[in-house]
């Protein structure tokens, strides 16, 4: 693992949680010491992409204070960034969308010191005007790409979902979710659902009326939540 290594995008820099050093440090930790192959331990097989670590372990090996920690693990599993197994000796943290942080076989490791960089002609700026409509074609994108799900959540739900999500940085050229270094949309809906009370409390309340409704009713009311959810905005 000390030969192994990873890589990181610039776009590193936008992620919604690089002003908190702590959240930073403790995230590239996790990434450095992720397994980067399946390996054995104690019976159980820890894959490429997952760690086993505590949280005494965690503050020994970084130096952060146990409540930064504990902290700081509930904002990278509340956002998507890791998911947590935990058990009473240890947890398996998995690393999401660990893959995006490896590099594969053809692409080169390093660049001998006898070779010269290769320049990339320079692309004009874009204006404002264009940096605008480019980022509202992707945000029409990303609000149909939410339609399906309004068979599954509250419209009010996946609005507020939208509208936090969707909101661009400084100069308008990047969504909130973009900014992310990890994104899977269906766990990210399931996470905010999760931490909705509102919709917690209506789900529970009609999980049993909702059962007895047929195929067609269920159909009627996706159609008439997605034409109401498209007139609505």
């Amino acid at each position: 693992m000390a030969e192994s290594w990873i890589k990181l995008y610039r776009k590193f820099l936008d992620w919604e949680w690089y002003g908190k050093p702590e959240m930073v440090h403790l995230f590239l930790h996790l990434l450095l010491k992720a397994n980067s192959e399946d390996r054995k331990w104690q019976g159980m097989i820890i894959k490429r992409g997952q760690l086993v670590t505590g949280r005494n372990r965690l503050i020994e090996e970084t130096g952060i204070s146990e409540r930064t920690v504990r902290t700081c693990l509930q904002r990278l599993q509340d956002t998507g960034e890791i998911e947590i197994e935990p058990s009473n000796r240890f947890s398996v943290i998995t690393i999401s969308n660990y893959e995006s942080y490896q590099t594969s076989s053809s692409e080169s490791v390093q660049q001998t010191s006898n070779e010269s960089p290769i320049l990339e002609p320079q692309k004009p700026k874009k204006t404002k005007e264009e940096i605008k409509a480019e980022t509202g074609k992707r945000m029409q994108a990303f609000y149909n790409s939410l339609v399906p799900y309004l068979q599954t959540y509250p419209k009010k739900m996946i609005r507020e979902f939208y509208d936090y999500w969707s909101e661009t940085n400084k100069s308008g050229s990047k969504m909130k979710w973009e900014q992310a270094p990890t994104w899977v949309l269906e766990k990210r809906l399931d996470r905010w659902a999760k931490n909705d009370k509102s919709y917690n409390s209506k789900s529970n309340g009609t999980d049993s009326r909702q059962s007895n409704s047929t195929a067609e009713q269920r159909t009627a009311n996706a159609a008439s939540n997605i034409t109401s959810f498209i007139l609505d905005d």
